[in-house]
């Protein structure tokens, strides 16, 4: 379709230009330029609000440049400029993303000081945010410290009211919106990314929903709420910033926050007394110096990831970085590191620092079941490794096309947005499932995992966090859904068992247990069990890591 920009050129976008496909229309992206196109034309933004908008003149804010015009020359939509190599802001919310990704709380304080400062610039510029909730904001994966603002086109200016607001950010207790109400929005996104929960989820006995919470000013600040254990130690916030949240969230107040200043904390890392309980006998495997971040078992081999150390049956290798994969070559089992340096992907054996010679582009990669994917643009590459008298060679196998803009890698899986349509994209074996699954349509995804014929998603929609479970065959032909609603952790917590058995957390005093092709589920309900602990696997033995322990567990 041919369209043109008031004040520029022609631009032609096609299918492969397409990112995403939201309430007012869709999104597409071509030469570092975003353009928006309207379902409903009669609610293209008028050109005078682009005019007031344009004093948001601000590298961390994407706001609308120019109409875009139809051959007939009928706006139907604007252009922005692009924010490359960029994350949502809710990924950060979740504590594995967070450690595969080495972000550190002294990034997070200078991600919150640059939204702070941004914020401060928009009221200066008599414009308000309004519908400042989480989704609203991009963060740069080169450094994790700078915010990219986006749903610009919302924003109330002085001639034109906001056009959207969030009820997970609205405030309750007061009429119409100021800087006092972006600042309130601000608070309770900055609360989710300093200890990882929403400040009025958790669990009260008398206030069960969040909007009742709200407008009781019962917030996780106060003492008659209880939390999941993966919710981050509150140590981590500086005291005047948990003094402007208590008086936000507890006692109703209205401010703008405090400057992030002054010696920043550095709380103790929480360490819980794991034993035993009537249900699980427990037992200690090993502990480390520092914090498991992943544990990954294949043919009789454990691998622990500790920050930039790997550990292999208990022999540390450094790595380069914290996204890097481990692999082992089938038959030697000799132990590669997988990581992309300059844009290349690059394969290390771990043993003698022997790089493999193979030239490949990559952007992202994809580890299932210890085998090794390259995701290149619009294509999934399979990587071959062969081992001949003792020399190991890699070279590019099967490839398969995906959506150059519209995909979003996660642990095991690939969710792409197919024209308006949601497609899940598994490897599997020697072969890639490709297929549309109609129930995640109007989620807007968080975090997805993949193991073994399951696949559970974190999503957001209508206002809420909900983790939908999924079951394949195993050809990956059939499946059935089961959805958990209103979560309040963002991260799946399974494993699948090399029999087949799936261990779930869905949230705190609570496992799940049943078989990837079976209708039964047992629940077990003890207060033993934690969000924080991170469920692995060897073999068809159940292990858990919290913190720098690893621990194995049996049912009694």
């Amino acid at each position: 379709m041919d369209y043109y920009m008031q004040g520029g050129g022609k631009v032609k976008l096609v299918d492969t230009d397409f990112v995403a496909e939201g309430g007012e229309g869709k999104i597409y992206v071509k030469n570092k330029t975003v353009y928006k196109i309207y379902t409903d034309i009669a609610r293209v933004m008028p050109v005078a609000k682009i005019q007031e908008l344009n004093v948001l003149d601000h590298p961390c804010i994407v706001r609308p440049l120019a109409l875009l015009l139809d051959k007939n020359n009928q706006p139907v939509g604007f252009t922005m400029l692009q924010a490359v190599n960029t994350q949502s802001l809710p990924r950060l919310f979740t504590n594995d993303f967070r450690q595969q990704q080495n972000i550190s709380d002294s990034m997070i304080f200078a991600l919150l000081e640059k939204m702070h400062e941004t914020i401060h610039f928009i009221h200066q510029h008599h414009c308000l945010m309004v519908d400042g909730n989480e989704m609203n904001y991009l963060v740069d994966t080169q450094t994790w410290e700078k915010p990219y603002f986006i749903d610009v086109d919302s924003y109330q200016t002085p001639h034109f009211p906001a056009t959207a607001l969030m009820p997970s950010i609205k405030d309750y207790h007061t009429q119409g919106f100021s800087p006092l109400t972006d600042w309130f929005a601000f608070a309770i996104v900055a609360c989710q990314l300093l200890v990882g929960i929403h400040p009025y989820k958790g669990k009260h006995a008398n206030h069960k929903g969040l909007e009742s919470r709200m407008k009781a000013n019962i917030s996780i600040f106060n003492a008659t709420v209880s939390l999941p254990a993966a919710v981050r130690d509150f140590a981590i916030i500086p005291s005047t910033w948990q003094d402007w949240f208590i008086r936000l969230f507890e006692k109703g107040e209205r401010l703008a926050p405090p400057l992030l200043s002054g010696k920043l904390p550095a709380p103790a890392l929480r360490v819980h007394v794991v034993q035993g309980t009537n249900n699980f006998t427990v037992t200690l495997l090993h502990d480390y110096k520092e914090p498991i971040r992943e544990h990954h078992y294949y043919n009789g081999l454990n691998t622990i990831f500790v920050k930039n150390t790997v550990y292999i049956q208990k022999q540390p290798f450094s790595l380069q970085n914290t996204t890097t994969q481990i692999i082992y070559e089938p038959r030697s089992l000799t132990a590669l590191a997988a990581t992309i340096h300059q844009q290349q992907l690059q394969l290390t054996v771990l043993s003698t620092g022997e790089v493999l010679a193979l030239t490949l582009n990559a952007e992202q990669l994809l580890c299932v079941n210890n085998n090794l994917y390259v995701v290149q643009y619009d294509k999934l590459i399979t990587i071959q490794l062969r081992q001949v008298n003792d020399k190991l060679f890699a070279s590019s196998g099967t490839v398969w096309q995906i959506m150059p803009n519209s995909h979003q890698v996660f642990q095991g899986i690939i969710y792409q947005n197919v024209l308006g349509k949601p497609y899940l994209v598994i490897p599997y074996q020697q072969s890639c499932a490709i297929l549309a699954v109609p129930e995640l349509m109007g989620y807007k995804l968080i975090n997805a995992k993949h193991d073994k014929g399951v696949v559970m998603l974190m999503g957001r929609k209508n206002g809420q966090y909900d983790e939908i479970i999924i079951r394949f065959n195993d050809n990956y032909s059939q499946y059935d859904v089961r959805v958990l609603e209103n979560r309040d952790i963002l991260e799946s917590n399974f494993v699948t068992l090399d029999n087949g058995v799936v261990i779930h957390i869905p949230e705190e005093g609570e496992m799940h247990i049943f078989h990837r092709q079976a209708n039964a589920m047992k629940t077990i309900k003890d207060p033993f069990i934690r969000t924080s602990m991170r469920l692995c696997h060897e073999g068809t033995s159940v292990l858990f890591y919290e913190g720098t322990t690893l621990f194995g567990m049996k049912m009694k």
